[in-house]
Formats: C-alpha cells, structure tokens, sequence
C-alpha cells in the first residue's frame, strides 16, 4: 500500500511497512503502526481514565486517524469531542486504517469537529475532564506549533472541569530530549502536579514520552501509573 497527498497543512502518507503493517506518516514524520499503534494510544489514554474513574466529557486535540477516540470509547461510556486540523488526515484513515479506528467515527458519543485546537479552545465554552493532546511534535510538522505553547496550556487548564487533567504525547525520551524537555517545561509552569512517565513504541524505536497535568489534590496520578506498569521519567 503507498498513499500519498499532501493537503493545506502537510505531507500524508499512508504506506506498508515490512515489519510493522499500515502506517501513517505526516510530513515524512511516523505517527503511528499497525503493529503497536493499540500499544502507543493505550498509554496515552488508560492512565488518564484510571485517574478519573467516571468522566462525562473528554477532549482530543489531534488524534485524526481515530484511534485515541476508539480507545477511550471501547473502555467508557462517554461523550468525546475530537478537535482535527486536517480533515484529509481523517478521510485517509476513515478509508485505509480501518483497524486503527474500528468505524469509531460511526459512534454517536464522538462529535469530530475540524478547527485549530487552539482556536477551538479559545472559543468554546466547554468544561472537559480530560483533554488529550495527540498532535505532532512541533519540530517536525508545523499544525502543532500553535499547541505546544504556555498559552494553548493555559486555556485547556482554563476549560478543566473540577479536578480535571490533562494528558500529552512528549515525543521521543531519548532521541527528541528537548522537546520532552521543553513539554514537561510548559505543564509544570502551568499545573501544580506534572507527571512524566514513558511505554517503548518498537516502531518509533524508542521509550516514548507522556506527561499527565493537573490541579487536583485528590488524585494519585503515580498510583495509576505504577498499576498499569509505566515507567516514570
């Protein structure tokens, strides 16, 4: 499989790997792989819905080839609100990457809206209990340097329901140093608890980086994390 276009934002490729099955690229940057994509987005999401047990509604900046919202929909009833940038991310994946996002953009509890995720939180309304940042590391494609930013972090703490968190992809814990660096910067200038901690993705070839964000005293994020075996960075 070789699928290739580039749209208003960047470069889409949606190919075959040898040893990792289907895999999307952006701006020649691998986002996710067959093989282990479960893997990559179960670390991203599970620790978040251990810490709240029952949330009412979520927020996914990113995640356009769907399966960060197949993973919280599998495991919670609950209403999810996906902010994309690039609807061709979405048309590519809905058609080619089906095992990726299970028809998830079929599920009535998913309301996919396509907008700048910082302008969409400039302008909603909305209380989240958990936002997930699923965005490119700003290095490598330019639709995410409007996230990775003090002020884009500052208006998702702005839009938290009551002990509510954030939780972000950092990038590579080896070989993107600094940007995991510079993400844990902008998290703990902005919540009072940040938390990094790490899963080895074998089709990025490294210990890849998350951080959970919040304010909540009630909350033992180390716990959860201990509980489902992610290591702390």
């Amino acid at each position: 499989m070789w699928i290739k276009t580039t749209s208003p934002f960047q470069q889409i490729l949606i190919c075959t790997l040898k040893d990792f099955g289907k895999a999307l690229f952006l701006d020649r940057s691998l986002q996710c792989a067959e093989a282990d994509q479960a893997l990559y987005h179960r670390a991203l999401i599970l620790p978040s819905l251990r810490v709240i047990r029952e949330p009412k509604h979520i927020l996914i900046i990113g995640g356009g080839d769907g399966s960060a919202a197949y993973t919280i929909l599998a495991q919670k009833e609950v209403k999810v609100t996906m902010v994309e940038l690039d609807e061709k991310v979405v048309e590519l994946s809905r058609e080619y990457l089906p095992e990726f996002h299970h028809d998830v953009f079929e599920n009535r509890d998913l309301e996919l809206i396509f907008m700048d995720g910082k302008d969409f939180m400039e302008k909603t309304n909305e209380l989240f209990d958990i936002v997930v940042v699923d965005v490119t590391d700003p290095g490598v494609s330019k639709p995410s340097q409007t996230i990775y930013n003090k002020a884009f972090f500052k208006c998702v703490k702005d839009h938290l329901a009551q002990n509510g968190i954030v939780v972000t992809q950092a990038g590579s814990a080896w070989f993107t140093k600094q940007h995991f660096s510079e993400v844990g910067k902008l998290i703990t200038q902005v919540f009072s608890t940040a938390v990094p901690y790490g899963e080895f993705i074998h089709s990025f070839g490294s210990l890849w980086g998350f951080y959970i964000g919040t304010d909540s005293r009630q909350h033992d994020v180390y716990r959860s994390l201990k509980d489902l075996g992610h290591p702390l960075l």
